[in-house]
């Protein structure tokens, strides 16, 4: 069969007309076939416009998620986690220059890290299967020797 030149037919993605005049994204896949006794190029056209918008939807909905993240992160539990630090460092320094700690300062120390888990879990949420279902995390965190589970850390003896 002689060598075809390559035409408009070529595969991959192009932009046709319709029949009803709108444009389409299609993907053409051609096969050099002998017809007739003459060679000739057997072309299918796939329209993408569906695969295209539902891609073009989930590259949408992933960076609203990930904006959210981002706003979650900051907003809540880098607020914390800013907030526990500086209680933490003003309990050492009071330390450090003699003093005892402060009952309040530790009982709010501790407040802002459950805080801070809580909010860890609830950003995580949803992030994987695994931690929708429970998964790895309940199985190895039932018999976990660190004692972290689903009822938090085990008190300090």
């Amino acid at each position: 069969m002689p060598n075809m030149a390559a035409t408009e037919t070529d595969e991959g993605e192009h932009r046709h007309r319709a029949r009803n005049g709108t444009i389409i994204e299609v993907e053409l896949h051609a096969e050099l076939i002998e017809f007739d006794g003459r060679p000739a190029r057997l072309v299918f056209s796939d329209d993408l416009t569906d695969r295209n918008r539902m891609r073009g939807a989930l590259l949408d909905a992933a960076d609203r998620a990930e904006r959210q993240l981002g706003r979650e992160l900051h907003d809540g539990l880098g607020q914390d986690l800013v907030a526990l630090s500086l209680i933490a460092r003003a309990e050492t320094d009071r330390m450090k220059r003699g003093g005892a700690p402060e009952l309040d300062s530790l009982a709010l120390i501790e407040s802002l890290a459950l805080r801070a888990v809580k909010n860890c879990r609830g950003i995580t949420r949803g992030l994987s299967a695994l931690t929708e279902t429970g998964g790895i995390c309940t199985a190895r965190c039932a018999g976990c020797p660190t004692g972290f589970g689903t009822k938090g850390p085990r008190p300090l003896s």
